[in-house]
């Protein structure tokens, strides 16, 4: 507006100068590493439907990917020669290379035979994760498959979860992890494809670990106590004699 009608730019510096609402900054739930283990352990991994989630789940915790960025995933966005990687495809139509490791690769590769997904098979369909009817599955499907295992980890196990787990929390838990694992800010910023590392830093205010170790590095002791040997009080030794009688 400043540009398209300059002669009331005085009166939009007043506008722009209006200072923004203070509002309480939202929680960010995560969960911990043991959490997650719990949940990928509920997932029956023999069974084909069993497989797909226990693959969607980890490739989204391990990737630290969007959900839509998931429910994007084509065959061609997996690279399963070394080194293995996944192509993501962000927001504002960007793309990031993220490597996949270890038991996360070794899942996938059995998903991709299981469903015969690396011979093609599915040629009308391209999208790597799918639902029985052969459509790309939805957020809300994801959540569903996620909730569905949050509950049997709440019904069979003493550790109950807390929080209320949606597809976002794999990212937000990961992303705690790296930290907590003393990832540079600037690494997880590029590995979860923010623009800004500003918005990374809103998991540093989270990460109870990382705070707990540097008020240890920082603690010295101000005060001397001086503590009296209870066994030089005679008084007291006496008393406790006379118990015993």
């Amino acid at each position: 507006m400043q540009i398209e009608v300059p002669d009331d730019i005085f009166e939009f510096n007043k506008i722009i100068a209006i200072k923004k609402k203070k509002h309480q900054d939202r929680e960010i739930p995560y969960l911990t590493v043991d959490e997650v283990k719990n949940i990928l352990n509920q997932i029956d991994d023999t069974t084909k439907l069993g497989l797909r989630d226990k693959t969607l789940l980890t490739l989204m915790y391990d990737t630290g990917a969007r959900v839509s960025e998931i429910i994007h995933l084509n065959i061609e966005d997996i690279r399963l020669n070394k080194p293995e990687t996944i192509k993501l495809h962000g927001k504002g139509n960007k793309t990031r290379i993220v490597p996949i490791m270890g038991n996360t690769v070794s899942l996938l590769k059995e998903y991709m035979i299981e469903y015969k997904l690396l011979e093609n098979k599915y040629t009308n369909i391209n999208s790597l994760f799918f639902n029985r009817s052969g459509y790309p599955l939805t957020k809300m499907g994801i959540n569903y498959i996620i909730n569905k295992y949050v509950s049997k980890v709440n019904n069979n196990s003493n550790n109950i979860i807390k929080i209320k787990v949606h597809s976002h929390t794999f990212r937000h838990s990961k992303a705690v992890h790296l930290l907590e694992s003393n990832v540079e800010l600037i690494y997880i910023r590029d590995f979860l494809g923010h623009s800004s590392v500003k918005t990374t830093e809103i998991y540093a205010k989270v990460c109870n670990k990382n705070k707990m170790e540097a008020l240890e590095k920082a603690y010295s002791e101000i005060t001397d106590i001086t503590q009296e040997s209870w066994s030089d009080n005679h008084d007291l030794i006496a008393w406790l004699q006379n118990l015993c009688k």
